[in-house]
C-alpha cells in the first residue's frame, strides 16, 4: 500500500464529499425559502 498515492485520493475523496454535502444544503435551504 503506497501511503503516498493514497493521500492525495482521500483528500480529493473528502473535498468531493464536502462541495457535496454544501450543494445539498443549499439546495434543501432554498426549497424551504420558495414558498
Amino acid at each position: 500500500m503506497k501511503f503516498g498515492v493514497c493521500l492525495p485520493f482521500y483528500f480529493f475523496l473528502l473535498v468531493w464529499m464536502v462541495v457535496v454535502w454544501c450543494q445539498t444544503m443549499l439546495s434543501m435551504l432554498a426549497a424551504i425559502d420558495e414558498p
